[in-house]
């Protein structure tokens, strides 16, 4: 009996060798390893209005689609402001800080998107780095576990807001009201009537709404900005009128936050730039509060932040005075 087991072993084991070493040395052999995408460009110069494509290669497809986030880093250029990415937002309690999701669809080895750079009145080069990794639960991987991404913007010679453009000698001028907040709020039970307060989650300020006005010499307000954007932005050309320009801050519509049960501070911002000159940021930082009074309800008024005093394409800028 033991003779016979040792005989069935043996030729076992010669069946296995024959088919061994009948396999053709040369043949590819199946592989557990990812596909690993590559991303480029890497470094990219370009100026303000700009439009950069990036391309993603795999060195095989996968099965199943491969998702990728791109995320900001570091750099003078903010996020949203100075640039957008034409991609699926991805938020930060998903996977990390905020990003986008960038796919490569199954069975593909390549996928591109754009990174479009705004224009802004500001006379400065800016940077920008970004971070592309995998996903959690990742299907690919990428070379060297993520790249880096490195973007100078250049300043543009020409801005062009709400169909006007602005050149050389021209002057921009924002008003923003950037940030995120808590709202403490005043809740009533609607069966009890009681009131308590409750803390909103952090709050993004461009949910509240501000219109810029500029009054003219002439007492006209042809020139605003009221178009819901986050900042506004309206223009003074070297062509226009000389003599005293006023800007206004119109605090329009307060988001839906009525009943906010203590004081909440915006701070607002204006910026005066003259496009390939001087500059300048007043900051009123006490002024407006979220529970004044708006427009949109009828009761607001306009609030005035600065003087311009034009002169051909010179100008004088005056903070107003907040007290009075």
């Amino acid at each position: 009996m033991k003779f016979n087991n040792i005989n069935k072993i043996f030729i076992l084991g010669a069946i296995s060798l024959s088919l061994f070493s009948c396999m053709d040395d040369d043949q590819d052999y199946p592989t557990t390893e990812k596909p690993t995408a590559i991303i480029s460009p890497t470094d990219v110069t370009a100026t303000e209005g700009d439009t950069i494509t990036f391309s993603i290669t795999m060195d095989k497809p996968a099965a199943l689609d491969s998702k990728f986030k791109l995320e900001f880093v570091q750099g003078e250029a903010g996020e949203n402001l100075d640039f957008s990415v034409d991609a699926e937002e991805y938020g930060e309690f998903d996977s990390g800080v905020a990003g986008y999701q960038i796919t490569v669809p199954a069975l593909e080895t390549t996928a591109s998107f754009d990174v479009v750079l705004s224009q802004d009145i500001f006379n400065d080069t800016e940077d920008a780095q970004l971070r592309f990794r995998p996903l959690l639960k990742m299907i690919s991987n990428v070379e060297n576990g993520d790249q880096l991404i490195n973007i100078t913007i250049n300043d543009s010679p020409n801005v062009s807001i709400h169909g006007n453009d602005l050149t050389s000698g021209d002057l921009g001028v924002q008003l923003a009201w950037q940030g995120v907040k808590s709202f403490p709020n005043l809740v009533t039970d609607e069966d009890t009537g009681e009131v308590t307060q409750e803390l909103n989650e952090d709050v993004d300020l461009c949910e509240l709404d501000y219109d810029l006005i500029i009054v003219t010499p002439n007492g006209t307000q042809d020139q605003q900005a009221a178009t819901g954007d986050c900042p506004e932005t309206a223009g003074i050309l070297a062509s226009g009128s000389d003599g005293v320009y006023e800007v206004y801050a119109d605090y329009y519509d307060n988001g839906g936050y009525v009943d906010v049960s203590a004081p909440v501070i915006i701070p607002v911002e204006l910026t005066l730039s003259k496009i390939g000159g001087e500059s300048e940021t007043f900051t009123y930082d006490e002024r407006f509060d979220i529970s004044d009074a708006t427009s949109a309800s009828g009761e607001g008024s306009l609030v005035l932040l600065a003087t311009i005093t034009k002169n051909g394409n010179s100008y004088t800028f005056t903070k107003a005075d907040m007290n009075e």
